[in-house]
């Protein structure tokens, strides 16, 4: 059973930390654990996962991802049906392609951004089927190549919310395409990229500790970095990334 709110913002301490603040314009530094109180002997029982629940669920920021995609799913989805229903007439109008290509993007998009950015339940539990097939929509394209070899049926969400985290940042690293697999390692992912060219930006240092400033198209690094270690290994033309 989770604590109680009230309770559990009694029971820490916490405070606001500028050091972490990694400048994504947010109204306030994101929150840190300060210190428990020693009398409060139950909170060993709560574990760092009930304040990482904690602190996710009570995110503003993530709130408001997660009430913006489901609130434009809807109508998205309905004009999706509406260019079924003209296809059945116009066929052959290239206009009707582009627009179904446009609605499968930003239906693609919305299923993604929801799960990266979108308010994340303790408990939750995402299928590895489904985790597989919103990834391969978002970033699967002509110059990029995706593949997923997975062995278990279904993972926490907290773990597919990291890995399609860092599937944003190993996406920045191929500038002229090259190939994504992602495979299980004892509890966790790994994420390996080969390409002609593989390009580290700054925001990759997050990674390593380093407190920057990021853009909003790199919101993924320090978000990446918030949730869990990441050990990152590059070359030339490879990348690995471990979480």
């Amino acid at each position: 059973m989770r604590p109680d709110d009230h309770d559990l913002t009694h029971m820490l301490e916490i405070d606001r930390d500028p050091v972490v603040n990694y400048r994504l314009h947010l109204p306030e530094a994101p929150i840190r654990l300060l210190r428990v109180p020693d009398k409060i002997a139950g909170f060993k029982k709560l574990g760092h996962r009930t304040l990482r629940w904690f602190v996710m669920e009570n995110s503003l920021d993530a709130l408001v991802s997660s009430r913006i995609c489901h609130d434009l799913i809807s109508p998205v989805g309905a004009i999706g049906n509406g260019v079924e229903l003209l296809e059945g007439y116009a066929a052959r109008m290239p206009e009707i392609g582009l627009i179904a290509d446009s609605v499968d993007n930003a239906t693609a998009k919305l299923r993604f951004f929801r799960i990266c950015f979108g308010q994340m339940s303790e408990g939750a539990v995402t299928g590895a089927k489904e985790a597989e097939t919103i990834a391969l929509a978002m970033i699967q394209s002509p110059r990029l190549n995706l593949e997923f070899r997975m062995q278990s049926a279904g993972f926490p969400r907290e773990r597919v919310k990291l890995l399609f985290l860092i599937l944003l940042c190993v996406e920045t690293a191929l500038p002229v395409g090259g190939t994504i697999v992602i495979s299980e390692q004892d509890s966790g992912f790994v994420v390996r990229a080969d390409g002609k060219r593989i390009q580290m930006q700054d925001a990759w240092r997050v990674f390593a500790g380093e407190t920057l400033s990021v853009t909003p198209a790199q919101v993924q690094f320090p978000l990446a970095q918030a949730i869990g270690a990441v050990k990152v290994e590059n070359s030339d033309v490879n990348l690995s990334v471990t979480f």
